[in-house]
């Protein structure tokens, strides 16, 4: 295999628009990588720029552009031994994106990256370990490869890293460790960690119970479109806890979430219209959330609705009487 080597300026800025990107700001990873993408041998600019299209961020949409980018992409990747054109390559093939789809390619790349210093590659590849995908599941692999990564700054391995610890996952449960993890992800602006971190200042555990902390926590995950975290922020608004109560901001905050199958936000959403707490009743429109929210499995949803039910029977027997 050829290496290409990459000039300093173009390492830097393909190493900052990463970090851009893992912070969410899709704007400046794609200004980044279009000004050195000319000058980039690795590929690794223009199969970034890839990923900014076929996902949407920072730009419209454009699966055809994103293809193109792919291709051109791939013959650069493949004779490029810097380890982050590597894993650029084994999630090409990972995802088939720009190649036909070839998960033990991917996962060989991934190897091979990982044991290179690649915080990316070492992240995807704690991810397969800890959740047995193309590989035999190994918790204890999985925490050390995120513990690599995250040293590096990753933000997906600090928040990952920190659930394993939140839970007690092939490691000694550490709610304090897990909550650094998580600050130090939601720094970086990353909206799992945002919302993680807003939970336990919510139960006030590994760090001082503040429900104020708690919702601001939970508001820059949700501004981020994070559904977890607008239900949980939801709650808040609903029952009046940390903040002041508000049924419209709740509603709207569960329509978002459950638009993406948070079962949590249905089943509210089906109490509130069937209820007419916060918005008009519509019984229709509550049976109708309150069935996602079964079909989702929630617990309380079938007991709910077969009140709802019930319910609905006696006021059709009523009204016809």
């Amino acid at each position: 295999m050829e290496e290409t080597k990459l000039s300093l300026d173009v390492m830097e800025k393909l190493e900052t628009a990463e970090l851009e990107f893992n912070k969410g700001n899709f704007v400046e990873a794609r200004l980044l990588c279009s000004s050195v993408v000319d000058k980039d041998e690795s590929g690794c600019a223009l199969y970034s720029l890839g990923v900014l299209y076929k996902e949407g961020k920072g730009v419209e949409a454009d699966t055809t552009k994103a293809a193109e980018l792919f291709t051109r992409a791939l013959p650069l990747l493949g004779k490029c031994e810097s380890p982050l054109a590597l894993a650029n390559l084994g999630r090409m093939y990972e995802l088939g994106d720009g190649v036909a789809a070839d998960k033990k390619k991917a996962l060989d790349l991934y190897e091979i990256s990982s044991s290179q210093g690649c915080a990316r590659a070492q992240c995807v590849l704690g991810w397969m370990y800890e959740k047995g995908e193309e590989v035999p599941e190994d918790k204890a692999r999985a925490v050390t490869l995120y513990t690599q990564s995250a040293a590096q700054g990753n933000a997906f391995a600090q928040c990952n890293l920190g659930w394993m610890y939140q839970h007690g996952e092939c490691v000694e449960k550490d709610r304090a460790k897990a909550a650094s993890l998580y600050k130090q992800a939601a720094e970086q602006g990353n909206a799992v960690a945002l919302n993680n971190l807003g939970y336990l200042h919510d139960i006030g555990k590994g760090v001082k119970r503040d429900r104020e902390q708690a919702a601001k926590f939970y508001r820059d995950s949700s501004e981020q479109g994070y559904a977890i975290a607008q239900f949980n922020l939801g709650l808040m608004y609903y029952y009046g806890k940390g903040i002041r109560a508000d049924l419209s901001e709740a509603l709207q905050l569960f329509i978002r979430s459950a638009k993406q199958g948070h079962g949590g936000a249905q089943y509210y959403l089906g109490l509130m219209f069937f209820n007419g707490r916060g918005v008009e009743q519509d019984i229709s429109k509550g049976l109708m959330y309150m069935k996602m929210a079964y079909s989702q499995g929630r617990t309380g949803a079938r007991t709910k609705l077969s009140k709802l039910f019930q319910c609905t029977l006696q006021m059709e027997t009523e009204s016809s009487s």
